[in-house]
């Protein structure tokens, strides 16, 4: 049947995404910058960090005081409060966390010192504050459900504001920027 699908491009993690986002009536979500799709009620691909990865990205955290968190299933955090998730506080903790459950990126504090964030990003790509897999951005989402519906680039449309959205906007058939836009979208 032909119609029109509304989906979320997000950087967020879909377990980040809002609740009262779910009332409202669409028909996916892209989240995690690509690594996360969820089309007609299930997610048809997720690309998960790898245990050592993570273990690397942990354990050189937990040595250095650093605060960070990784997103996935659930959210775990390492020296950094929030409420409602994992907090892992040694490697035993980050151990059980992901023999339990999947995480897909690591976010790394703003505050950070760039040295940290480059010694934390090797084998990954950096975008913002966060560490995806190489090869990952809202395009490769957006092709993935271009791929599952059937629908070429040139029948997409995608609204963007910020430098990540950048990718996706020269991607879509029709990109707009919104009025607040970063000047590097406009």
């Amino acid at each position: 049947q032909k119609g029109h699908k509304v989906i979320i491009n997000t950087a967020r993690a879909y377990i980040g995404i809002p609740r009262q986002i779910y009332d409202i009536p669409l028909d996916g979500y892209i989240s995690s910058l690509g690594l996360e799709v969820f089309l007609d009620g299930r997610f048809i691909h997720r690309k998960y960090m790898p245990c050592e990865q993570i273990r690397k990205i942990a354990k050189y955290a937990l040595e250095h005081g650093l605060g960070l968190f990784f997103e996935g299933d659930k959210r775990m955090n390492l020296n950094w409060v929030s409420p409602g998730d994992i907090h892992a506080s040694d490697m035993s903790e980050v151990e059980a966390a992901i023999s339990e459950f999947g995480f897909c990126k690591a976010v790394l504090d703003s505050k950070m010192s760039e040295e940290h964030k480059i010694i934390l990003s090797e084998g990954y790509q950096r975008v913002s504050n966060e560490l995806i897999a190489l090869g990952y951005d809202k395009t490769s989402g957006m092709k993935m459900v271009g791929d599952f519906y059937g629908v070429p680039r040139e029948n997409m449309v995608a609204i963007g504001d910020t430098d990540p959205d950048i990718t996706m906007l020269s991607y879509a058939g029709i990109g707009v920027c919104m009025g607040n836009g970063s000047s590097n979208l406009k």
